[in-house]
């Protein structure tokens, strides 16, 4: 794990009380032991990269505090429905959904796609970009132990995704050969890419579809 990230999470770790963050002039609940916008920067650049979801269904795992599916809800999807595994984590979206008063959005505590039987048009997730073993919930939304969280996902995403749907996926610029023989292996192909540098270190977001 990168310094900088380590002094986010003694940051993150700091606070004791629910604190509020905004973007685009919306606010967003944080509670303590979820992975927090306010230090990194990459769920606001996965907000940027969304694309139109008027009328489609959007999944989010890993949803952490929520951000990104909020702004899906509120950006015309249809359905959201977010999943995280941390129960701090899930209170917390649920709180920031009801917060913003949104019928169209659910959440679920769980392991990736355990209880997820629907499909979806859009899929997201920014996967963990270190292959360390967590210490605890916090540092589970960063490490990843062998990567086998991301391997999971990628075997599983096209039982959830619906025909001509996309799955939006932050990873680890460092470890791509990896992420590129997962994706062969699970049948799925890159479409686009988007990265951006800030704060001294960079974020990618890779667009996916069935191959």
């Amino acid at each position: 794990m990168s310094l900088r990230i380590s002094v986010f999470l003694w940051l993150m770790r700091l606070h004791r009380r629910p604190y509020d963050i905004s973007y685009r002039d919306k606010a967003i609940r944080i509670f303590p032991g979820v992975f927090s916008p306010r230090y990194d920067w990459s769920a606001k650049f996965a907000v940027d990269c969304l694309p139109a979801l008027a009328g489609k269904s959007f999944l989010e795992v890993g949803a952490g505090c929520g951000i990104v599916s909020v702004f899906a809800a509120e950006g015309g999807a249809r359905l959201v429905v977010s999943v995280d595994i941390s129960p701090d984590s899930a209170r917390n979206i649920a709180f920031n959904f009801d917060a913003r008063r949104l019928s169209n959005a659910y959440v679920i505590q769980g392991d990736l796609f355990a209880a997820i039987s629907h499909k979806f048009d859009f899929i997201f997730f920014n996967a963990p970009y270190y292959g360390e073993r967590p210490k605890d919930w916090l540092e589970r939304a960063v490490t990843d132990e062998n990567y086998d969280t991301l391997k999971r996902f990628l075997a599983d995403v096209k039982r959830c995704l619906a025909v001509g749907g996309v799955v939006m996926l932050g990873f680890y610029k460092a470890r791509e050969p990896l992420l590129r023989a997962e994706l062969q292996r699970a049948g799925l192909q890159v479409v686009s890419v988007r990265e951006e540098r800030r704060w001294g270190y960079r974020c990618k977001y890779f667009m996916l579809s069935a191959a």
